[in-house]
């Protein structure tokens, strides 16, 4: 399943828990709406409780986040929960992603310091499994939603080799030159639009849908 052919950049908003967050940023234009099945993390939601948001805002593709998870627990997720992508976080193989049912969103961790071709080398391998690749910002003690920023400028040109999402340190206030400069496929924001992890913003949310569609 390809994500919708678009020339405006999507919007992902990561971190769902809450249903009334789910219907304002499905009415607000949000392509995806993320759910974090990653255990002992602050936006963790179980499948069941994914299951009843997916089921009542229907609009949007929902994807289900993992890091380091056996396969066929992501399989049977993926149907508990109705997700439509499943996002890899972890150190997930090329073969381990080939084992995934639906498309694959693999997320790499940017450190400080890599190069456009640093980046490419570690992308390289996911060409063909990946139907995204989601470029983030490292941060030893936490895999996503932090709210940092890497060098945007390092992954100017990656867009022209790979499908791709922006995150990492993207909000209302920032979004029209992250994609001005990346020129990337999508954004994915999380913190950006919170009030607090899991809780989100809705006026944060709106701006940011707007300030992505007015960027290019």
């Amino acid at each position: 399943m390809a994500l919708p052919n678009t020339n405006k950049p999507l919007v992902k908003i990561c971190g769902i828990t809450r249903a009334e967050d789910a219907v304002y940023a499905s009415n607000s234009g949000a392509d995806f709406l993320g759910f974090i099945f990653v255990k002992n993390t602050p936006r963790y939601i179980s499948p069941e409780e994914a299951a009843q948001i997916s089921r009542k805002v229907t609009e949007p593709k929902y994807v289900g986040v993992f890091m380091n998870d056996e396969a066929d627990l992501i399989n049977k997720i993926s149907q508990t929960a109705n997700l439509s992508y499943i996002q890899l976080h972890g150190d997930e193989s090329p073969e381990f992603c080939a084992m995934i049912k639906l498309p694959v969103i693999k997320a790499f961790r940017i450190k400080p310091g890599m190069s456009e071709d640093d980046i490419i080398s570690l992308l390289s391998p996911y060409k063909n499994v990946a139907e995204y690749v989601l470029l983030d910002a490292w941060d030893a003690n936490a895999a996503g939603g932090t709210g940092l920023r890497f060098d945007w400028n390092s992954a100017a040109k990656i867009h022209a080799s790979f499908k791709m999402f922006l995150a990492g340190g993207i909000n209302p206030q920032n979004a029209d030159e992250a994609v001005r400069l990346v020129q990337p496929a999508g954004v994915d924001v999380s913190s950006g639009v919170e009030e607090s992890p899991g809780i989100k913003n809705h006026g944060k949310i709106k701006s940011l849908v707007e300030a992505v569609r007015k960027a290019r």
